[in-house]
Order: C-alpha cells, then sequence, then structure tokens
C-alpha cells in the first residue's frame, strides 16, 4: 500500500509540468483486412509535396497476408490500395518510415525477398510500378530485418538492419546507405553487444546533418540500455554520445530530431516511472538532459521519433500506452517551457484505435496544423487499425481539470493492474 501511494504522489507531482486538452481524432479509414485492405499498420506514413495525399503501409493482410502499400486523400476520400506485398520476391510486412522524391516512393520490408531478410524497395507513383532496390543478404554481412525505414539525402537512402551482420562478436544490427537507383549498397557500421560493446539493435530512421548520421540502439552499451550515436556518412568516425542507464531511459525506440545543433528524443522505457523519458543532447554529445518522464496518466511508453512544428520549438508525438484509456496517446511538448501536453487519450472502447502507430513519428500537415497517423488494431467498428487525423487547436486551452479526473482514472487502472 505504501509503494502505491507514493506511485500516486509521483503522479500528482508529474501535474506540475503536465496539461491537458480535449481534442477528438477524426477516423479517415479503418482497416478491414482481407485481400482487399491492410492491417496492423506499424508506421504513420508520408505526405504528398503538396500535402493533399498521406501514403502509408500496413504490416499485414492485402493477398497473402504479407501487407499493403496505401494513399488516401487528407480529407478521408480516395482510399486506394496501391500495392499488395508478397514475401518470396518484393518482401512480407512493410514497417517503418517511407521517403518521398518526386513520383518515387521508397521504403523497407521486415521480412521476405529471395533471401527473406527483407527488402529496400521503389514505387512510381505515375507509372503505377513497383521495383525492389536491394535484397537484404545477411550471409554477404548485410544485416536483416530492416524495421525503422529510411532517410533520404539527395541521391542516397539511409537506413537500419534489425539485427546480424558482420561484427566479430555478438553482432546486432548494421546501418546501410545504397543510391536512390539501388546501386552502391554498403554497410557503414556493424553494430555489437559484445565487445566493443557499442550498442545493438539500431532503432528509427537515421537523422542525417550534412555530411553525419545520427542515431540510438535499443539495446548493448555500457549499461545495456541502449546508446546514442554518430557516425559520418562515409562509414568513418563513429562515436558513442550517450549510454543509457535506466534512469534517465532505456531502449530508445524510435528516431531522433534536430533543433540547432540539439537533439531530442525519447526511449521506451527506463526513468522515474520506468514509463520512458524525453531527452536532449547537444549534438556533440555534451548536455544531456532528461526534460520529462512519462507516466501512466499522461501516456506511457513511448514509441516512435518526434515531429517538430513549425514553430522550431514544439515536438510532437505518441505513447503505445496510457492515457485515461490505457490504449496510447497524442502529445505534445515545449521545448522553451517543458510543459508536456496531453492532447489525445485513445479510448478504452477502441473507438478511435488502439496503440499508435510508433516506427516513425506523427505526420504534419504542411501548414502546421494538422496530424496525421495509424493505429494497430481496433477501430470504430473492431478492425483492424485505424488512419487518424487531430486538428490542433489554435491556442489550446489547458484543462487541470480534465487531468485531475484523469488523475483519479488512472489511480483506479494502477489498482487494477496490481490486483491481476
Amino acid at each position: 500500500m505504501q509503494r502505491f501511494h507514493l506511485i500516486s504522489v509521483a503522479l500528482l507531482v508529474a501535474l506540475a509540468t503536465t496539461q491537458a486538452v480535449a481534442i477528438s481524432v477524426s477516423i479517415l479509414h479503418e482497416f478491414q483486412g482481407g485481400r482487399n485492405d491492410g492491417g496492423s499498420a506499424n508506421a504513420n506514413g508520408i505526405l504528398s509535396a503538396d500535402g493533399s495525399i498521406l501514403y502509408g503501409t500496413t504490416a499485414r493482410r492485402g493477398g497473402k497476408d504479407h501487407g499493403i502499400l496505401w494513399q488516401i486523400n487528407t480529407d478521408g476520400s480516395g482510399y486506394t490500395v496501391l500495392h499488395r506485398f508478397n514475401a518470396g520476391t518484393d518482401g512480407s510486412q512493410p514497417r517503418g518510415a517511407l521517403a518521398l522524391d518526386g513520383n518515387q516512393l521508397f521504403g523497407t520490408t521486415f521480412l521476405g525477398g529471395p533471401n527473406n531478410d527483407g527488402t529496400v524497395w521503389t514505387f512510381d507513383l505515375s507509372a503505377n510500378t513497383f521495383n525492389v532496390l536491394h535484397a537484404l543478404d545477411n550471409d554477404n554481412g548485410d544485416g536483416n530485418f530492416p524495421k525503422f525505414g529510411l532517410s533520404l539525402s539527395g541521391t542516397t537512402l539511409f537506413g537500419t538492419a534489425d539485427s546480424a551482420g558482420s561484427a566479430p562478436t555478438f553482432p546486432d544490427g548494421t546501418l546501410f546507405k545504397l543510391q536512390t537507383d539501388g546501386s552502391g549498397f554498403t554497410v557503414l557500421h556493424d553494430f555489437a553487444i559484445g565487445t566493443p560493446a557499442n550498442g545493438g539493435t539500431p532503432t528509427g530512421k537515421p537523422l542525417v546533418v550534412g555530411t553525419r548520421i545520427f542515431g540510438g540502439t535499443n539495446t548493448g552499451g555500457a549499461n545495456g540500455d541502449g546508446i546514442l550515436y554518430v557516425i559520418n556518412d562515409d562509414g568513418s568516425g563513429f562515436e558513442i554520445l550517450h549510454a543509457f542507464d535506466g534512469t534517465d531511459g532505456a531502449r530508445i525506440n524510435g528516431g531522433l530530431v534536430a533543433i540547432g545543433s540539439t537533439l531530442y528524443g525519447m526511449t521506451n522505457s527506463g526513468g522515474d516511472h520506468n514509463d520512458g523519458t524525453l531527452f536532449s543532447i547537444n549534438s556533440d554529445g555534451s548536455n544531456f538532459s532528461v526534460l520529462h518522464h512519462f507516466n501512466m496518466l499522461e501516456g506511457d511508453s513511448p514509441l516512435g521519433g518526434l515531429t517538430l512544428g513549425l514553430d522550431a520549438v514544439t515536438l510532437f508525438g505518441v505513447t503505445s500506452g496510457g492515457g485515461t484509456g490505457d490504449r496510447g496517446t497524442v502529445f505534445s511538448f515545449d521545448t522553451m517551457t517543458s510543459m508536456h501536453t496531453l492532447l489525445h487519450s485513445f479510448p478504452d472502447d477502441l473507438s478511435d484505435g488502439r496503440i499508435p502507430s510508433g516506427l516513425d513519428a506523427p505526420v504534419l500537415s504542411l501548414d502546421g496544423s494538422t496530424l496525421f497517423g495509424t493505429t494497430r488494431d481496433g477501430g470504430p467498428t473492431g478492425g483492424e487499425g485505424t488512419i487518424w487525423r487531430l486538428d490542433l487547436p489554435g491556442a489550446a486551452v489547458p484543462e487541470p481539470a480534465t487531468a485531475m479526473l484523469g488523475l483519479l482514472a488512472m489511480t483506479g487502472l494502477l489498482m487494477r493492474r496490481r490486483r491481476v
């Protein structure tokens, strides 16, 4: 009982840096599974150049249950399945961030391809044609199971493989690059959780800043809780910027975002409540700071990366649990005031979907007024996930009473969890 009291007090203290606003999401599409639709979306997608169309993938369903590529207008009309993955030739379970260059979409699959190690693929939106740029082959040291998608810099794509590689002891993932025409596939770095302990299981799409690449790993490092790293885009100069130790977060599970020379990101666990943290660090590795400790009230276990608002101050993200319905949340964070704002809690009845997708960051409209994202399952009719839209208010009005009611709800949830 004493531990329960201490946790409740900690949640009350957390309210001092948290406010809540009541914003509903609009459901643009509910995935229905089967041959003609997808299910289990793991990523949020990317907007067309004019901002009118959202493109994305689901990891399951469609044809042989290997996932689909889809598009939808941002007003909810025009939902179309562009491609059904078939595992053997083009890959299975597309996941992670997409990249867009003109009419060419780029992405990865977690499995499938001729070696069943995953693929890097492209889809031509004008010709409606699909091609595999590279089939990963861990027998050649590529690594396998690319999970977090791609970043595009010029004509070069950067990505990570979730495991394997050529490290001499306990290989656990790779960082790679290739050209948009499929040529020049190169492993820039092999991760390993053995010696040297340079991190394992790289997470999030790489952040490319000039000729340097920043990222994190889910495990490994000096304390086994993951690291932040930087490396030159030619593979030289790998450096560990920070090793997590649990108290400052653990298991980073998404990419980083930069504001000037400061990097921001999130961990999935660790911190004061073991529910994850939001942190900042200078790009030279100095001044690491935990800016926010997540908890059950406002959302726990954040997934994916952060999206930077047009004001270059506000960050947007999602959590996979917590909130008043314990089904995940959408939030914003003011980097100037360190104020966390709970924008939306996904309800317990799953009407908005459950577990907002977190292998990439929420998508921000070109005018900065709207967020788009997906959920892994649920929906108004009990489907297999949703595409949602959240219209941001011009001036969000804090609702501390709502937050307090949420605390009471989460207190009840905590008591139920402790009895299980």
